[in-house]
C-alpha cells in the first residue's frame, strides 16, 4: 500500500534509514537535506518505509504544485530491486490537490504516464575506484594543456577559507549573467553548507595566489557519493585553468576509492564538455512536467 504523508507525519528515523540502505540513496533525499532546500515536503511512502518517493511543493494564487527546489537536482523513488512499474504506481498515487508537477527524478526512464511529459536530463560522474594514473590516462588533451598552464602560476592548494567566499562569488556571478537565484536562495544554500558541515560530510578546496583566493570549490558526501555542490573561479583563474588543476588534485586525493565522483552535471553542452575532459560520462535521469491548471490560470508558473 502506498500513502501520503506529510513531514510532520514521517517517521523521520526509518525514513533516513531507508535512504542510507538503498541502492540508489543520494544525498537529496535525506530529512535533513529537505528540511533546508524544501519550503514544503512530504512523500509518497510504500509499507514499512521499504520505498519512498519525496515531494516537494509550494503554493501560488492559491495553487499548491510540485517543484523541484534548487540544490536538489532530482528526487524520484527510492529503494532497492525498483522496477518501472513499481516507479508508475508511485507517480499515479500522487495526490489530487498537486495539479501542476514540474520536478525531476532519479530514474533514467518510466512508462508513459497518460497526462506527463517526460524529458532527459543528464548530469556528468566519474568512477573513483582506479587509480589516479589510471583515471588521468583518460583526460582530454585540452584539460592536460589548461592543467599545465594553471602549474606554471604556482597557485598554492587551500582548505582554509570560509565556504561564504564562494556564496559572494556566486552571487557576483548570477547578477552578472541573470541567473535564476534570489537573495533568499542564497541564504538557503548558507545554510545548506554550514547544516552539512555540521555533520563532517563536506570537503573544500581552493587555490590561492598570495593572500587571494583565485578559485574554490566545496563537496558533499553521502552513499558512497561525493558531490560538487558550488564553487568559483576569478577571472585569472578562469585564464589559467585553476578549476581545471583543483578538480584534479580533488580527483587524485579520493582517487582508489569505491566512490563516485558526481560533478554536479549540466544540461549545457560547454559545462558538460569540461566535467567530461576528466573522463566523466553523462548519468541520465528524467524531468516530469504535468498541468492541470485551468486554462485561465496556466500563467501560474511564468
Amino acid at each position: 500500500m502506498i500513502r501520503f504523508l506529510k513531514r510532520n507525519e514521517i517517521d523521520i528515523e526509518r525514513w533516513d534509514k531507508c535512504i542510507g540502505a538503498a541502492n540508489n540513496g543520494q544525498i537529496f533525499a535525506y530529512s535533513f537535506y529537505l528540511d533546508v532546500c524544501c519550503k514544503n515536503w512530504g512523500a509518497l511512502i510504500k509499507g514499512d518505509y521499504e520505498t519512498v518517493f519525496p515531494l516537494a511543493w509550494d503554493y501560488k494564487f492559491g495553487i499548491c504544485y510540485l517543484y523541484q527546489p534548487h540544490y536538489t537536482r532530482h528526487f524520484g523513488l527510492y529503494g532497492n530491486t525498483i522496477n518501472d512499474k513499481e516507479v508508475e504506481d508511485f507517480i499515479n498515487q500522487t495526490p489530487n490537490q498537486f495539479i501542476y508537477i514540474d520536478y525531476s527524478i532519479i530514474q533514467k526512464k518510466t512508462p508513459s504516464i497518460a497526462g506527463i511529459s517526460t524529458e532527459e536530463k543528464s548530469h556528468q560522474q566519474l568512477s573513483l575506484d582506479l587509480t589516479y594514473e589510471e583515471i588521468r590516462k583518460k583526460y582530454s588533451d585540452n584539460l592536460k594543456r589548461n592543467m599545465k598552464k594553471a602549474e606554471e602560476e604556482k597557485y598554492i592548494f587551500t582548505c582554509e577559507f570560509d565556504h561564504a567566499v564562494i556564496i559572494d562569488e556566486f552571487r557576483k556571478l548570477k547578477n552578472e549573467k541573470n541567473l535564476d537565484y534570489s537573495e533568499k536562495t542564497l541564504t538557503t544554500l548558507n545554510k545548506l553548507m554550514l547544516t552539512l558541515k555540521e555533520k563532517s560530510i563536506t570537503y573544500q578546496m581552493g587555490l590561492k595566489k598570495g593572500e587571494e583566493l583565485i578559485a574554490g570549490a566545496f563537496f558533499m558526501e553521502s552513499n558512497n557519493r561525493i558531490i560538487y555542490l558550488k564553487g568559483f573561479s576569478k577571472e585569472e583563474g578562469k585564464k589559467n585553468g585553476a578549476m581545471h588543476i583543483l578538480f584534479d588534485r580533488f580527483i587524485q586525493e579520493h582517487s582508489n576509492k569505491n566512490k563516485i565522483f558526481d560533478f554536479g552535471g549540466s544540461n549545457v553542452a560547454g559545462v558538460a564538455r569540461f566535467y567530461k575532459n576528466f573522463g566523466a560520462t553523462d548519468s541520465v535521469y528524467l524531468h516530469l512536467h504535468q498541468n492541470k491548471l485551468p486554462k485561465l490560470f496556466r500563467w501560474v508558473k511564468k
